[in-house]
């Protein structure tokens, strides 16, 4: 499994030193990033007034992959000259996928309107391949195992073929070991996992990833997720993404942490 960072975090990243980067020298961010040992990085086209083509350069003079293009607006796929111009953006960065994250309010609050989103995912998944892109609907745990959403997203996946999936770790507390079922089954349809590295208190400067194994379940870190179970699921996915809750906060730490420990569980 490689490695990612999101995006939206690259402006936050801390140094070693705990100097903060700046938020316009993205450069220096992706520098740090590819330094921390991070293999791509999460795109997301509506938050960076960067062309596509400059973000592409900067992330080939890192070294860096960029691994999907990050996309909520569900018009963005279900009007032609949007999606064409989104294929064009994911095409110019090289991104290897597109990640639709919009789900839940799309679908998960109106169960009747899952065969027009069916068709609409399905559609714009044909569409991408055609390119040569994957498209993957994100699917975060906690919604995964709310009543309305199971259903919904289980219905999704049996009407489409040319849909990949992305899930999301986050609140994987809620329904862990019902998610690894779910990895395991859908693994020939999962391009990336999402961790989500959110923070564990206004005090703490450690990271979720170190926390979720060390921490007592029940405790603010919510200690009970059996990383380990997890990425043996994971085993044979292309991508994992390292990402963040509040990466804005002021007392937040690289991420560089959480790549290390995920690695480490990976080793073990």
């Amino acid at each position: 499994m490689k490695v990612a960072v999101s995006s939206e975090m690259i402006p936050y990243l801390r140094t070693c030193a705990d100097k903060m980067t700046e938020a316009n020298d993205i450069r220096t961010a992706l520098e740090k990033i590819s330094a921390a040992g991070y293999e791509g990085v999460m795109l997301d086209v509506s938050k960076t007034r960067l062309p596509a083509v400059q973000q592409k350069k900067y992330l080939e003079e890192c070294h860096l992959l960029p691994a999907g293009l990050l996309v909520d607006d569900y018009s963005m796929l279900k009007e032609t000259d949007k999606r064409e111009q989104l294929l064009k953006d994911c095409l110019e960065m090289g991104c290897e996928y597109i990640s639709f994250t919009g789900l839940d309010r799309e679908a998960l609050l109106d169960a009747g309107r899952v065969k027009e989103i069916s068709n609409v995912l399905e559609g714009a998944a044909a569409a991408a391949k055609e390119q040569g892109i994957s498209l993957a609907l994100r699917v975060k745990a906690a919604c995964f195992i709310r009543r309305e959403g199971q259903p919904v997203i289980e219905e999704i996946l049996a009407q489409t073929n040319a849909l990949m999936v992305e899930w999301n770790t986050y609140d994987m507390t809620v329904g862990g070991a019902y998610i690894l079922e779910w990895l395991e089954k859908t693994k020939d349809r999962t391009l990336c996992v999402q961790f989500e590295d959110y923070q564990i208190d206004e005090e703490s400067d450690t990271t979720f990833l170190e926390c979720t194994h060390h921490m007592p379940s029940g405790t603010v870190g919510k200690g009970s997720i059996n990383w380990k179970a997890v990425l043996k699921a994971c085993d044979g996915i292309q991508w994992g993404c390292v990402t963040a809750r509040r990466p804005q906060s002021p007392i937040y730490r690289s991420a560089a942490d959480s790549l290390t420990y995920l690695k480490g569980q990976m080793e073990v």
